[in-house]
């Protein structure tokens, strides 16, 4: 007996021995989701704007990915790698084809005796495409110069949701069981669709999946969502300032792990892209530098975020700021040319007649300089001589910003080669002056915040399971008691009645007239539906930037608002038009709440709008998806009631006109 006892003893011992080593080959539990802060402009994202030398970079990637260096080799013998590459319109086609030799060094070049790595490439602009699914990696490498760079938008979640799609659900993707699952993104910002992006590496990296990214600029505009779709940001998020660097580092990593294999030359075969630097400089009184050079598309990013100060324009003291960044005097041999754009000020701000600017300019052009003039308001004969001399294609002529914002969107849309809503670019604001019909307003919310498509099959676009919406509501003196309390019922109606199963929207409210007031904090749907019809009509003035400041504080400030860590943010302004009380902080509130991923829907109200490109700039991009028309709130509770008919006939009967007169007001 006790012979028997010590042999199942012995049994037993070996199958927990067994048990434990088989777990670590074949069980792979995924790591608990790191936690991180809610706020985009936390320091904790802003660290990883920080790009490391190269050496650094190639020291790391060696390590994360291909296992040297490490105490731990990696522990799986074949891996299925999903090379997810951004082709954007912001990378280019000449970076785009330094990422391809990037990853023909990184796939055929950087062998691990040992495993069997097999390759698959997933492109990305406004769509994405399987370029080939999974090949092994010497075939794989002679495949990837043949892409073709696309193009377009960055919708990183469809890139992803393919990567997805080869691991896990195509049969024929050539996946392989058991294998270690891998993808490598590499992008240069934020998507089109944050929100779903992060939704999709988080489901990626719930079944497993490791996801390294290549985060590409020297400041990132979006960088919070690249450290969320990282693995480990520390340990799998590699930073380059071009994609020609990333190519530097695969060919470090050539120089430092396979010298015997492989002889490399740094910037070998590796010439720079000859893309456009702009440095900005403000024109007022002792105008400053506000950055230096910076490459586009980064320097796009930092004039979006230049403060407006208003103060007199001192042109002279702009274009001597000018001459020095520019190192004047310049031997002309050694530039083609330098286009500068000089962008002056609306003319309600310039105080003061430019001090005697053309002697600084002409010295400008005696060395070579190109100048663009690019004149606001008024004509002044003065101004337009510190153009180049052919002024006919060197002076611009507007009356407002406005008019120079749409020629440049018109001009993008050119290069683009994308014709499609050319009158759309040249009328803004004006084109969202028509009011359509109520029905195609209903289709557009239904589509935009409620994620309901075409076919009202109830299959909801949205990626969050929670969400807390701010309403704003414009009280003023000009909406009237009477139009207050239809625009009361039609929020009644969305919040009461359009639940979405599996979705928990919570609502707070805040009215706004010549001041701003809280009228309750986050509360779930039926409740602030309850709540809404005892809001009081406040009247007098239009102070928008109040209660966008509100929606603001609820969002992010107040602790006891009821908001929820990593809901999905949205605040929803329904106003007659232009702010009239502060008007100034309107706009800059607005981008405030967009800089921090708040989505802002509006709707205006009115036959024609007095401030329609106010109510353009508030609205979350594009404004076209972003932004209702109806003349009136018994428009817009209209439009909650056709959304009733056609997407919940099941929960709600309604007959349109019921229970809506109209309000009956002196004309």
């Amino acid at each position: 007996m006790s012979r028997l006892s010590s042999c199942l003893f012995s049994l037993l011992c070996l199958l927990a021995i067994l048990t434990g080593q088989i777990s670590g080959f074949i069980w792979r539990t995924p790591p608990p989701p790191l936690t991180y802060p809610a706020d985009p402009a936390d320091s904790f994202y802003q660290a990883f704007q920080t790009v490391p030398p190269l050496s650094v970079t190639a020291d790391k990637f060696m390590s994360s990915f291909l296992g040297i260096g490490r105490h731990i080799k990696r522990s799986y013998w074949d891996e299925d790698v999903v090379l997810v590459i951004d082709g954007s319109g912001s990378i280019g086609s000449c970076e785009f084809d330094k990422g391809k030799k990037a990853l023909v060094n990184l796939v055929g070049k950087m062998k691990k005796p040992g495993y069997d790595t097999r390759y698959a490439v997933v492109t990305y602009s406004s769509s994405s495409k399987v370029n080939f699914k999974f090949t092994p990696r010497l075939t794989a490498a002679s495949k990837i110069m043949s892409i073709r760079y696309p193009g377009g938008g960055t919708n990183t979640q469809a890139g992803l949701a393919e990567a997805k799609k080869l691991l896990f659900d195509d049969p024929s993707s050539g996946r392989r069981r058991g294998s270690e699952k891998i993808v490598i993104l590499v992008t240069d910002g934020m998507s089109n669709s944050k929100h779903l992006t992060i939704r999709k590496a988080q489901e990626l990296k719930g079944k497993g999946v490791k996801i390294l990214v290549v985060a590409v600029g020297s400041s990132i505009y979006g960088i919070d969502e690249m450290v969320k779709v990282a693995s480990s940001p520390t340990r799998d998020m590699f930073r380059v300032e071009t994609v020609r660097d990333f190519y530097e580092v695969t060919k470090l990593i050539l120089q430092k792990a396979f010298s015997d294999q492989w002889k490399i030359s740094p910037n070998q075969d590796n010439p720079p892209c000859l893309y456009g630097k702009y440095a900005v400089v403000t024109l007022a009184t002792g105008a400053t530098t506000d950055f230096n050079f910076v490459a586009n598309p980064d320097a796009g990013f930092k004039i979006k975020n230049l403060p407006f100060i208003p103060r007199s324009t001192n042109t002279q003291a702009a274009l001597k700021e000018a001459k020095r960044i520019l190192k004047v005097p310049i031997q002309v041999g050694n530039i083609r040319v330098l286009k500068r754009l000089l962008s002056l000020s609306p003319i309600a701000f310039q105080m003061l007649i430019p001090r005697r600017p053309c002697k600084t300019a002409n010295l400008l052009k005696a060395s070579g300089v190109e100048i663009f003039v690019v004149a606001v308001g008024n004509y002044n004969t003065e101004i337009v001589e510190i153009a180049s001399p052919d002024r006919k294609d060197h002076v611009f002529r507007f009356t407002n910003t406005s008019g120079f914002l749409d020629v440049t969107k018109l001009a993008f849309k050119l290069i683009q080669s994308d014709t499609s809503n050319l009158n759309l670019c040249l009328s803004l604001p004006s084109a969202f002056q028509t009011v359509p019909p109520l029905s195609v307003t209903a289709n557009k919310f239904m589509s935009s915040f409620l994620g309901i498509g075409s076919h009202w099959s109830g299959i909801s676009k949205r990626s969050f399971g929670n969400e807390d919406v701010v309403l704003v509501i414009d009280g003023s003196e000009s909406i009237g008691s009477c139009e207050f309390d239809k625009g009361k019922k039609a929020l009644e109606n969305l919040m009461g009645r359009m639940v979405r199963p599996g979705y928990d929207t919570r609502y707070a409210a805040v009215t706004f007239s010549s001041s701003s007031k809280v009228n309750f904090k986050f509360t779930p749907s039926r409740t602030a539906a309850s709540k809404i019809m005892n809001i009081p009509y406040p009247g007098e003035g239009t102070n928008t930037q109040a209660g966008l400041a509100e929606a603001k504080r609820l969002l992010f400030d107040d602790l006891s608002s009821g908001r929820r860590e990593g809901s999905e943010k949205v605040v929803i302004l329904i106003t007659d038009g232009q702010s009239n009380a502060q008007c100034h902080l309107t706009i800059p509130k607005a981008q405030e709440l967009k800089k921090r991923q708040v989505k802002i829907f509006v709707f205006v109200v009115g036959s024609y709008v007095r401030g329609m490109d106010e109510m353009v700039k508030v609205a979350s991009d594009p404004p076209t998806d972003h932004m209702f028309r109806v003349e009136t709130l018994g428009g817009l509770y209209e439009v909650t009631r056709l959304i009733l008919q056609k997407a919940f006939p099941d929960e709600w009967k309604i007959s349109s006109g019921q229970y809506n007169p109209p309000c009956r007001y002196r004309k």
